[in-house]
């Protein structure tokens, strides 16, 4: 049901505003989290803002029209109520209709309908896929059997995709190999594939083909129905969560082939520029690996102090067919990681000499649950809703002094600029992201304010985020048996925290300049994650049996004696929000200092009596030292 075609008025002007697609993208987010530049929903709500602003302007205008219109008489007073009862009723049927449907397409996924014969499953599989690459403007050209082996081709207008199936003696995806449409032959332009996409469209298909199987044989073993399981145990729900996967990798590939298509030949950059950046930041994480393991005189750099020290890890095509990032792990995670380790890869001449094998990495990294305590980011092209910072073109300088380079100073000097499209209108413009939630499956990273400012003065040098002041107390108590236990005060920040989700980009500098802000506020997340906080004030039982218990005359006489041990020990623990300077406070000028600031965890405690004064102890993130820190 849609809408007459009438001519707008006042309330429909309005009603537009409270459909539930705009809400559901605008308003909402208010309500749970704040909107800032750097989050998923800032260009919908910056878009909706603006319409809104323009509406309101047209509204007042034609209320002071109104109200220089002559007085109307009570009948036409009375047939405008009417028209605009009915409007109103028109608008609410369409909006309950429109608000069903939105209900039944986010529906939780009820799986797929896989046949019980296993004759059926290789015709459906390839019918599904040829379904999902028609969907995003694929055409499907499926072969026919050839010694046990069946091939689909989907193909886009550059774009070429070969699907070999194994039939026997299970299903089975053999390969993917990718290839371009040259027609005119451009210079340096190949029909060749990337290998690399090869490999990451394989995985794909071939964990979705398994797990229809899977999900097959479990209904053949059932009784009947929901005895099965299938809508109990999650297995129907992860077939249909990996085919949503395969949907999402081919709506990526076609969004690539359209600026392919719209470029000519030149085009074919669209697709191969990612494996020619990946493979120079390979080399660069390579030299890097190479400098961390030299300082600690390893044959291998451990890929946590890697990380601490270099820059971000390079993973070409982990999560989509695009280029990944991994930023920080946390030591919990990455210790577990060495524990769980098998037998370690033969190492890649082309690939950083780090202690865990990329197969292995890249497996956890890509599962669909998130691995606890790893942070990475995916580059990747979208199409522009809103502009949230200057264009690439506005040749604004970096006013930072980031990134920097501890460990090859030579590498400054490198910076790549990410392709904008060419030849497409002003509604067609496409926007490089740094998205932080690995597609929708994890929050974003918490940000203290000042970092987000930090990276706003990256993109948006004519910007700032303002400061808002927070407050609260939260305590640890760690418990020891060889003296008292530590009771840690943690003062709340004064800044406020943001997750951050995404990021528009230009070039690799700006990258590397934003995850170093990241990694920086990672190190501290994890140290604080480090322990179980509870709130000030807050106690549990045992604890108000310790403190109802009375005095005893033993502990008056250990106290006289000076022998009496307390019963914990005050420790304040601070985090300094100062973020332009690196210098303690004794020896700050008070001028501006020249380098970054590097993120402290400072610890004060009183000294024990009778001396007076405090112990200070002070652990810095420092990529120049051999470990990543110094205290």
């Amino acid at each position: 049901m849609s809408e007459p075609d009438l001519p707008p008025t006042l309330l429909s002007v309005l009603q537009s505003f409270t459909s539930s697609e705009r809400l559901s993208t605008s308003i909402t987010p208010f309500s749970s989290r704040p909107i800032h530049p750097f989050s998923s929903s800032a260009e919908q709500t910056v878009s909706y803002l603006n319409d809104l602003i323009e509406t309101t302007g047209h509204l007042v205008h034609s209320t002071n029209v109104h109200l220089n219109a002559p007085t109307f008489n009570s009948k036409t007073v009375s047939l405008l109520r009417q028209q605009t009862v009915a409007q109103h009723g028109l608008h609410l049927n369409s909006h309950y209709v429109r608000q069903t449907l939105a209900v039944l397409r986010e529906r939780a996924p009820y799986g797929e309908d896989v046949p019980l014969e296993k004759g059926l499953i290789a015709d459906w599989c390839i019918e599904r896929i040829s379904q999902w690459g028609a969907e995003v403007g694929m055409e499907a050209f499926p072969e026919a059997d050839t010694s046990g082996r069946r091939t689909l081709v989907l193909g886009g207008k550059v774009l070429v995709l070969d699907v070999e199936f194994a039939l026997q003696p299970f299903v089975d995806i053999v390969g993917v190999r990718t290839s371009y449409a040259v027609p005119n032959g451009a210079p340096g332009g190949t029909a060749k594939g990337s290998v690399s996409l090869d490999g990451f469209l394989t995985d794909v298909l071939s964990a979705w083909v398994r797990e229809v199987q899977r999900l097959a044989q479990k209904q053949v073993n059932a009784t009947a129905g929901i005895e099965a399981g299938t809508g109990v145990n999650g297995v129907d729900a992860t077939t249909a969560a990996l085919g949503k996967e395969v949907l999402k990798s081919f709506g990526y590939l076609m969004r690539l082939d359209q600026l392919a298509s719209i470029e000519g030949d030149p085009g074919i950059r669209w697709f191969s520029d990612i494996d020619a950046l990946g493979a120079s930041l390979e080399g660069f994480a390579k030299v890097e690996a190479q400098a961390v393991a030299s300082s600690l005189s390893l044959r291998e750099a451990p890929l946590d102090i890697f990380l601490l020290r270099g820059h971000a890890l390079p993973l070409p095509y982990l999560t989509s067919p695009s280029l990944s990032l991994l930023i920080h792990l946390s030591p919990r995670t990455y210790l577990s990681l060495l524990r769980n380790l098998s037998a370690p890869d033969l190492p890649s001449p082309s690939l950083p000499a780090i202690s865990l094998p990329f197969s292995h990495l890249r497996r956890l990294l890509a599962s669909r649950t998130p691995l606890t305590g790893a942070t990475f980011a995916t580059l990747s092209i979208r199409p522009l809703k809103t502009q949230l910072r200057p264009p690439a073109a506005s040749g604004l300088p970096l006013l930072s002094n980031r990134p920097s380079f501890p460990l090859i100073s030579a590498a400054a000097a490198f910076d790549y600029a990410f392709p904008i499209p060419q030849g497409v209108g002003p509604d067609e413009q496409c926007v490089w992201v740094l998205d932080f939630t690995a597609s929708g499956r994890k929050r974003g990273v918490v940000m203290s304010q000042s970092r987000m400012g930090g990276i706003e003065a990256i993109v948006n040098p004519l910007s700032a985020i303002n400061h808002m002041s927070g407050g609260g107390m939260i305590t640890y108590i760690s418990p020891t048996g060889a003296h008292p236990p530590l009771h840690l005060n943690l003062a709340a920040p004064e800044e406020r925290g943001f997750l951050l989700e995404q990021v528009q980009v230009h070039n690799m500098t700006e990258v590397w300049a934003i995850l170093e802000i990241v990694r920086e506020q990672c190190w501290l997340n994890e140290i604080l994650l480090g322990y179980e906080w509870s709130t000030e004030g807050l106690l549990t039982v045992s604890q108000e049996n310790v403190n109802t218990e009375p005095p005893t005359e033993n502990e008056l006489q250990a106290i006289l004696d000076g022998t009496f041990a307390p019963l914990k020990i005050p420790v304040n623990v601070y985090l300094p929000t100062t973020f332009g300077s690196t210098t303690d406070g004794l020896f700050d000028s008070g001028l501006p200092a020249p380098s970054r600031p590097l993120p402290r965890v400072v610890m004060t405690s009183p000294e024990r009596p009778p001396i007076s004064g405090l112990v200070q102890v002070t652990v810095t993130y420092d990529a120049t030292r051999p470990r990543g820190g110094r205290g």
